[in-house]
């Protein structure tokens, strides 16, 4: 049955009928029906769910881009600041000698 299938039961909107009166076939493809029709809304929100998800990882990546960025930055100032002291460590090293020499 698909999904636009309808069930047709006989009852009116001030009687219904109960399930338990429907035939087997009947309570089958209205069982049918329900399926269907819950699973067509579970697609619906889990493509949406998808399209979310996707939307989020996308701005996941551009903020771990980011935050990679601001990384290399960092580490790049972190290098720069150890030659720095590298170099300042040999100028007082170089000092030292001097003034033992003197």
């Amino acid at each position: 049955m698909s999904a636009s299938a309808v069930v047709e039961i006989d009852d009116e909107p001030t009687e219904r009928t109960r399930f338990d009166q429907l035939v087997y076939d009947k309570q089958q493809a209205l069982l049918e029906s329900i399926r269907e029709r819950r699973l067509a809304t579970l697609r619906v929100y889990e493509d949406l769910v998808a399209k979310k998800q996707a939307s989020a990882n996308e701005k996941l990546v551009l903020k771990a881009g980011k935050l990679q960025v601001r990384i290399k930055k960092k580490l790049d100032a972190a290098t720069k600041a150890l030659d720095e002291i590298d170099a300042m460590s040999r100028d007082i090293s170089a000092m030292k000698l001097q003034l033992e020499n003197e």
